[in-house]
């Protein structure tokens, strides 16, 4: 085409100029994006951008944060407050709140929670999403406080038990602080400053399992006390079948008194079947 014209054709754009070559040489031709798709899938800098960003963009986020027992009662004990208050329960108020009582986790762990605790969303008359609890764990609440009834009824001993944790290095967030004194008077003498001295980082965990009722307290000589192993955030998996049942076996039911009836959650292995 260049011999027929006298001239070489449009070497300001390479890309077209390839394309007419192409053309012809072959009679249908390549369009301008094949073109451009074919060179740049055989360019090995190309290659290397692309996995680059796509290595980027697919960046692994962290791991969700998960809420341990304690936490978990925290936010069941906030959505019923919300209740108590007449105040509906929409997840950014319940994630506000949430951040008042120092728990920090993100919006999606507060949702995973609450549905895990029983709850199920419904929509009212403006459209907006607001937690409520689903009929079967209002049933069984039901059947849970009509036993309870009938147990007071029959003067029966009711024993609670639960396991916890703490921070061996647990201590309030402030205290009060007698600032140095830099009076250069002689009738005041200079002064250092005082003050407790707050220990560094959180500490060896403890888990705490005991048993008590409202009208005994705490049951001398049950509760049990022994040091974290293990570095997981949910403080029952120190806890198996075989520790709870002997501790509830030769420790608590030796010290209730007869027809007591002990009331605890549904962890797994609260449930051990020998």
């Amino acid at each position: 085409m260049e011999k027929k014209i006298g001239k070489p054709w449009c070497l300001s754009d390479p890309w077209s100029r390839m394309v007419k070559a192409t053309s012809s040489v072959n009679i249908f031709g390549i369009s301008l994006s094949t073109m451009k798709r074919k060179i740049e899938a055989l360019d090995p800098v190309q290659d290397v951008v692309k996995a680059v960003h796509k290595s980027s963009v697919q960046k692994p986020g962290p791991k969700p944060w998960k809420l341990d027992d304690f936490n978990r009662n925290v936010v069941k004990r906030t959505i019923y407050d919300m209740y108590r208050k007449k105040e509906l329960v929409s997840m950014p108020r319940l994630h506000e709140v949430l951040k008042e009582k120092d728990i920090t986790a993100s919006l999606s762990t507060v949702v995973r929670t609450v549905k895990s605790l029983g709850f199920r969303f419904s929509k009212k008359g403006s459209g907006r999403r607001h937690v409520v609890e689903r009929d079967d764990v209002v049933a069984l609440r039901h059947h849970y406080l009509r036993q309870k009834r009938k147990y007071r009824q029959q003067e029966r001993h009711i024993v609670y038990l639960d396991e916890t944790w703490l921070n061996s290095n647990h201590v309030v967030k402030g205290d009060w602080l007698d600032e140095p004194s830099t009076s250069m008077s002689v009738f005041e003498p200079h002064c250092e400053g005082s003050g407790s001295s707050l220990p560094s980082g959180k500490g060896t965990r403890l888990i705490i399992l005991d048993a008590g009722s409202s009208q005994q307290g705490l049951i001398p000589g049950v509760g049990l006390i022994f040091e974290s192993k293990t570095n997981s955030s949910d403080y029952h998996d120190e806890m198996n079948s075989e520790h709870f049942t002997e501790w509830f076996r030769d420790t608590l039911i030796p010290r209730l008194s007869p027809q007591s009836v002990v009331v605890m959650d549904n962890a797994p292995y609260h449930s051990h079947r020998s």
